[in-house]
């Protein structure tokens, strides 16, 4: 299996919504490829653990973590040839939709963006559970201090719908990078 794609959910009617429809037709009907498999897992109390249960199960060489957003028709294919350049971690600029819009790109970390080896996260043992709200970038990080290749794909081909019910919304950003700088030593 070529591509693990992670679509963790929060709603137990989200596989009946037409959100969820869109998001599985952005990539059946795009892919170039169909060597890949859908994992899809009902977030719990702390969605790093139900990422991690999915993501022990996922069989593919490579990740995505993809959320009720949508990818254009070459991101598998983009991303990939970046990862087969020597990179370990494949991250893309998005096109935000929904309350917000806009293009943003990837700073210091890469985006959720982004497609990575499934080896990587075997490496540092997923995302760790302490870390709550921000486990994707406190994976980034670690990967980036283990040595990790990242490249950025100058590319639009990741759309993340923003809308006022999303998680990050309630959370206090302020304790959150306290906690991620104590960690890490920052």
């Amino acid at each position: 299996m070529r591509y693990s794609i992670l679509l963790p959910y929060h709603d137990p009617n989200y596989q009946k919504t037409e959100k969820f429809s869109k998001l599985i037709r952005s990539v059946v009907r795009y892919a170039t490829t169909d060597d890949y498999e859908f994992v899809i897992v009902k977030d719990g109390p702390s969605y790093v653990e139900s990422h991690n249960r999915a993501l022990s199960n996922a069989k593919g060489d490579y990740f995505l973590i993809f959320n009720d957003d949508m990818l254009s028709p070459n991101f598998l294919e983009e991303t990939e040839r970046a990862l087969d350049r020597g990179a370990d971690i494949a991250t893309t600029f998005l096109y935000l939709f929904g309350n917000e819009r806009g293009r943003h790109g990837p700073e210091k970390y890469p985006f959720f963006t982004s497609l990575f080896k499934k080896s990587l996260w075997e490496t540092l043992g997923g995302f760790d559970p302490e870390m709550l709200s921000i486990g994707d970038r406190d994976f980034w990080y670690r990967c980036l201090e283990s040595g990790a290749k990242m490249t950025i794909v100058d590319s639009t081909v990741y759309f993340y719908r923003k809308h006022p019910d999303q998680d990050s919304n309630s959370v206090d950003w302020e304790e959150v990078n306290k906690r991620f700088k104590a960690k890490h030593n920052l």
